[in-house]
């Protein structure tokens, strides 16, 4: 289907690109939340209180360049225009832009990330191996798998992720994990990458994922549904 409006995505794109990339690395408060299970101790889920981090931060998210790109194609946009003025409260339209469709836009998009963490690298690495040769393909799909599912831990930790989360026996995902650790990355281990891409897209939440693969290696948990067995 093709987009109605492909300037106005891509100013809203640049734009959560931007917050993201302004806001990495700041201390999003969080809070535990304790699930009880029948057996054994209690599950304990780590959540980011993105909407109000959001909040505090919006003055700083107002001044950015993309801001004003996104808010000028808004303003072009009857339906925005619309929707804006019946949330105007006495702002002005260019506020009343920012804070009715910017910024739950954002927080949407963050609460889904799990944070402030994009995967456009690893779509982006991914997209350059397409058009690679060796050696500098399997570097491109290592660094793929690495922005994906590696987070603090790296290459090592994000094959181990992966193994857990596209391998259905143990061999399977001892096949897989030796395979992503090659020095060139055949294709049973590039297919492998690009599943996880699609895995962690449909999931959402690239971090809450990491850490439900986390618990499944130390047997805290059952391994997580995969859309792709489901489908």
């Amino acid at each position: 289907m093709p987009l109605r409006a492909p300037h106005l995505y891509e100013s809203l794109r640049q734009f959560c690109l931007a917050a993201f990339a302004a806001e990495r690395g700041a201390q999003v408060p969080f809070a535990f939340e304790e699930h009880a299970t029948r057996e054994g101790p209690s599950l304990y889920e780590y959540k980011p209180l993105i909407r109000g981090f959001v909040d505090e931060q919006a003055p700083t998210l107002r001044r950015l360049p993309d801001a004003r790109n996104a808010i000028e194609d808004l303003k072009r946009t009857p339906a925005a225009a619309i929707f804006a003025r019946a949330h105007k409260l006495g702002q002005t339209d260019e506020d009343a832009l920012f804070r009715s469709i910017l910024l739950p836009m954002l927080t949407w998009t963050a609460e889904r990330c799990g944070g402030f963490d994009w995967i456009d690298e690893a779509l982006d690495r991914w997209e350059l191996s397409l058009f690679a040769e060796e050696p500098f393909r399997s570097s491109q799909v290592r660094d793929a798998l690495g922005a994906l599912l590696g987070g603090e831990g790296g290459a090592w930790a994000a094959a181990m992720r992966a193994a857990v989360l596209l391998g259905d026996k143990t061999k399977d995902r001892a096949d897989l994990l030796a395979a992503l650790r090659e020095e060139r990355l055949g294709r049973f281990a590039r297919d492998a990458v690009r599943q996880a891409l699609v895995e962690v897209l449909m999931h959402g939440s690239r971090t809450g994922l990491a850490e439900t693969l986390d618990e499944t290696l130390l047997g805290l948990r059952p391994r997580p549904a995969s859309v792709l067995r489901v489908a």
